[in-house]
């Protein structure tokens, strides 16, 4: 009888990482509880918030899961991506995820299986009183899971988490999870004020802000393509082209990123941060000259640049900017495209 009670008393893993990451899943559900998912703009928003993370991470966890790893991962990154190519918005950065250890895995688990489990909630919402047909595309969130799998889910974790050490490596890769969801929605939700949510869920008053942020003498319109390793710079870098006519902007973060954005699009002009950590935009440049695309370098040494030979007179755009200095650089690029055709 004082066995039984004994094991009654002693929490279980789930329990303790529950109990343990409270705080940080509040913070993530109260930023992502600003987003109404029938509203366009905040849906694409919540699924940019979820692809930024999710492909890199994904990744890291199938790494870190051996051969023998006691729970299969549903992928959903490409489901994410395809929805927003459904709603014909451009794909956001990926953050960076460092590798996890494989007692980090069901720490990482505990949190991808929970927001699978949220997103049927977040499904019910949305389809409610709609007839039950999605108004958005909602691959993403139709593989979400029901109440059995989560609890299947939880009994493998308690059988496979047991000693306070694997316990302190679980909650670990927990922290880790929910540290990199909560960066990725403060990025994305901190594009566009929000002291006024009437004014941020209009999409034409989204529009007016953007507009008014940015007001160059000629608009540079078409898909542009941003390079950059910064978020932040690259997140307000696109919000003023946006706003100063550009029909779309894809990002990459690295040479690598950029070379696949190229091999599948068809871009009217592309901004590039010179040095990318530790390596520079030159080769992505060379592809961008030699496919005959306007582009312009962004960098802290201004004219300064020491550029090869086969780079002559680009343009350059000098880090820190301003809206003033965006806005000459638009003009000069707009005037330049028009002077090529």
């Amino acid at each position: 009888m004082n066995q039984v009670l004994e094991n009654q008393a002693s929490p279980q893993p789930r329990d303790l990482i529950k109990a343990a990451t409270s705080e940080h899943h509040k913070k993530l559900d109260a930023m992502l509880s600003t987003l109404n998912l029938r509203d366009p703009p905040d849906y694409i928003t919540f699924l940019k918030v979820n692809t930024s993370v999710l492909a890199n991470l994904e990744a890291a966890v199938e790494l870190a899961s051996t051969s023998g790893f006691g729970w299969n991962l549903v992928r959903r990154s490409d489901l994410a991506q395809r929805d927003l190519e459904l709603m014909d918005t451009s794909q956001p950065f990926l953050l960076p995820v460092q590798p996890f250890d494989e007692g980090e895995v069901w720490g990482a688990l505990y949190v991808l299986e929970g927001s699978r489990l949220g997103s049927r909630l977040m499904l019910q919402s949305l389809l409610q009183g709609v007839g039950g047909a999605p108004v958005f595309p909602c691959h993403f969130l139709q593989a979400s899971a029901d109440i059995s799998k989560w609890k299947a889910f939880v009994q493998e974790l308690n059988c496979a988490v047991q000693t306070p050490s694997q316990v302190a490596q679980a909650l670990s890769g927990a922290i880790k999870t929910f540290k990199l969801f909560t960066l990725s929605a403060q990025l994305h939700l901190t594009r566009i004020p929000r002291e006024d949510a009437k004014l941020v869920n209009d999409p034409v008053k989204q529009k007016t802000l953007n507009t008014e942020a940015l007001t160059p003498d000629h608009g540079l319109t078409g898909h542009g393509l941003l390079v950059e390793d910064n978020f932040v710079i690259m997140m307000d870098l696109e919000d003023m082209l946006l706003g100063a006519g550009a029909d779309k902007i894809d990002q990459a973060i690295n040479t690598r990123q950029a070379m696949k954005l190229l091999d599948e699009n068809t871009y009217d002009f592309a901004i590039l941060d010179y040095n990318l950590g530790s390596e520079t935009s030159i080769d992505i440049a060379r592809r961008l000259k030699a496919e005959n695309v306007l582009f312009a370098f962004a960098t802290g040494y201004g004219d300064a640049l020491e550029l090869p030979p086969d780079m002559q007179s680009p343009l350059i755009f000098s880090k820190p900017f301003s809206k003033s200095s965006l806005s000459r650089l638009i003009n000069e690029m707009a005037e330049k495209s028009r002077n090529s055709t």
